[in-house]
């Protein structure tokens, strides 16, 4: 309900997207009336596709923001499994924190990795799977 748009930090690592990237173009973002353009050109709103105005703001726009990921392994492979159409980040990290690699998932993907001990973040979710 702010009529001036906090400050959205980019996020380096993923190619400067907004914190809103994927979101926002599967929410609506309701604003204060008259505020609607501040949004729209502020650094990481403007990837709402559909800001309304508004000054009765509702209490749940009922979307999931973090889908169900699952994650299994199977023949040397980390396998993601992304359920729904909204692509998810997920990052493979080796045991000891370098980043193994990154992608925007939706349906399945499957990553061939050495024999250890990894960190999967999906979304929200993080596992540590062993790979043998």
């Amino acid at each position: 309900m702010a009529k001036t748009p906090p400050i959205a930090e980019l996020d380096p690592i993923n190619d400067y997207d907004g914190p809103f990237y994927w979101s926002g173009k599967n929410c609506t973002l309701y604003v204060p009336k008259g505020s609607g353009d501040l949004y729209r050109n502020a650094s990481g709103w403007q990837d709402f596709q559909q800001v309304v105005e508004t000054d009765n703001f509702p209490s749940s726009c009922g979307i999931t923001f973090a889908p169900s990921c699952t994650v299994s392994i199977s023949d040397g492979e980390i396998i993601i499994n992304n359920p729904t159409d909204i692509p998810t980040r997920v990052s493979v990290y080796a045991v000891n924190g370098n980043l193994v690699r990154q992608e925007k998932v939706v349906g399945t993907f499957a990553l061939t990795v050495s024999p250890g001990i990894y960190l999967v973040k999906a979304g929200r979710k993080t596992e540590k799977v062993v790979v043998k």
